[in-house]
């Protein structure tokens, strides 16, 4: 009787045990998620040289990301845009508008954690510095019962060009400090980087993810 108890005893806390080392991992992953947020990378660069940056939707939960229209805005005088890619079989027009270049695209399955919708390749043409700033025109859920916009933060980005000598450093220019002085060609201003301005997307109908045509796409492309 005694065995038997004692058995039943350690049963128990065993059981206990893994409802909370279960409960623990639920919160854990709760804590752990993060928000959907549309990110762009920065770049540091000499003038006359090239660097790329990714657009990037992140944390996006299910459904899924099912169509996006994102305006890319960037001061001419200090970058030209070289090339333009989009992501996932997506269209990107690098001359949307005079500083502006926009990406567009949809998934039928959505996608779900983080994608690369984008990647741009800019040139710095003077000394400077230009953030990437982003615009979700449009950022919808895929579902079949109807696609309603994505609450997604914004985390822009930021293009310093250098007028001569090494780039300077772009920890401190994403956060907002001051870029090191050029001793030899002129001071490098660095803006901040991380301004989180959301606006959630266009209301493009029902089911816009499924039923957008190419041709659809490319007229959202044109200015």
């Amino acid at each position: 009787m005694i065995g038997s108890t004692s058995r039943r005893s350690n049963f128990a806390a065993l059981l206990l045990a893994a409802v909370a080392l279960a409960a623990g991992l639920f919160f854990h992953a709760q804590v752990s998620a993060g928000a959907p947020t549309v990110s762009i990378g920065s770049l540091s660069k000499s003038v006359g040289e090239q660097g790329t940056v990714a657009l990037q939707a992140l944390d996006i939960p299910a459904p899924g990301l099912g169509a996006w229209t994102i305006d890319i805005t960037y001061d001419p005088q200090v970058v030209s845009v070289v090339d333009c890619a989009g992501g996932l079989g997506g269209m990107c027009n690098p001359a949307y508008a005079d500083g502006t270049v926009r990406v567009a695209w949809f998934s039928i399955f959505g996608e779900i954690g983080d994608s690369t919708l984008a990647t741009i390749t800019f040139a710095c043409e003077s000394g400077g510095s230009s953030q990437l700033a982003l615009t979700l025109e449009t950022f919808i859920e895929a579902n079949l019962g109807g696609s309603l916009p994505i609450d997604a933060s914004i985390d822009d980005g930021l293009a310093i060009c250098s007028s001569s000598g090494p780039p300077g450093a772009i920890a401190r220019a994403v956060a907002g400090a001051v870029a090191g002085a050029n001793r030899r060609a002129g001071a490098v201003a660095g803006l901040g980087r991380g301004r989180l301005r959301g606006r959630q997307g266009v209301g493009a109908g029902r089911g816009l993810g499924r039923q957008t045509r190419s041709s659809e796409l490319l007229g959202l492309l044109r200015p």
